[in-house]
């Protein structure tokens, strides 16, 4: 019988998926979060995390490295992203800033993807080892966000 129990919950952790969504926010600002994401990046976002704290509310996401081309967002998406109020702001070390207003949307490209030695900081989140860092966030009581420094 403890062989049987055994066996079943290594059967159901491995069965488990590892789209994990940690989704701890409902704020107003997080829900926009979540349907610009999905208009821009469709069905390959992975990993929901949504928090709102006294600083911040913010909502990220992984994308596997081979399932987004960033390219696309220059391009194709660009247009998408301006019709939004998105525009592109800088690069921040391997991250890319676009600002509306002063709120921030980063997409940070997996160090495997860029080749640099180390894992490196973006703005507001952290280079992957292999996924893509696709972060929204909205300063509430922080300068501490590229779009909202001299604001």
């Amino acid at each position: 019988m403890k062989i049987f129990i055994i066996i079943s919950s290594l059967l159901l952790i491995s069965c488990s998926p590892n789209n994990t969504n940690y989704d701890k926010s409902d704020s107003e600002i997080n829900k926009y979060f979540t349907e610009q994401a999905e208009s821009f990046f469709g069905n390959i976002l992975e990993n929901k995390m949504s928090f709102s704290s006294y600083s911040s509310d913010d909502v990220s996401y992984t994308i596997p490295h081979n399932w987004f081309d960033f390219n696309i967002i220059l391009t194709d998406n660009k247009q998408m992203l301006k019709t939004n109020g998105w525009y592109f702001y800088k690069k921040y070390n391997q991250s890319y800033i676009f600002c509306k207003g002063i709120d921030q949307l980063e997409i940070i490209p997996p160090r495997s993807k860029v080749g640099n030695d180390v894992i490196v900081e973006g703005s507001s989140g952290m280079q992957l080892e292999s996924d893509w860092n696709i972060i929204f966030v909205h300063p509430k009581n922080s300068t501490w966000f590229e779009c909202n420094k001299n604001n």
